[in-house]
């Protein structure tokens, strides 16, 4: 995965470049409220609170899981790379589709359609 002016998107997946550990992820965009994601996705984010993302604009967390148990988490700045819109509150599996999309400045992150 390299990234220069000539190209627009990249596709990626965290199985790329993330321990193979983790066999899903979940992207918290600002102001989320935990507690709806724990109720809906029944999993337990309790450590994710301390980051401050319900009150937030200015990143976005990377929840890492296996088994449906949290094992580790990441804050994510939002520029230049912006992960905000990766925000359905839906897991990520690790061989799912991302790109990242160049639009002006700022980078974005998409998960790509998949048709299993």
């Amino acid at each position: 995965m390299v990234a220069n002016s000539n190209v627009d998107t990249i596709y990626f997946k965290f199985s790329d470049f993330i321990d193979s550990n983790y066999d899903k992820f979940l992207i918290l965009p600002p102001y989320t409220i935990i507690d709806r994601v724990e109720k809906k996705l029944e999993i337990d984010l309790e450590n994710v609170k301390k980051t401050g993302i319900e009150e937030r604009d200015d990143i976005c967390v990377l929840c890492m899981f296996k088994k449906n148990i949290l094992k580790e988490y990441k804050i994510l700045s939002r520029y230049p790379i912006d992960w905000s819109s990766v925000n359905a509150y839906k897991f990520i599996e690790k061989d799912d589709e991302l790109s990242i999309v160049k639009h002006q400045d700022r980078y974005h992150i998409a998960l790509q359609k998949n048709d299993k």
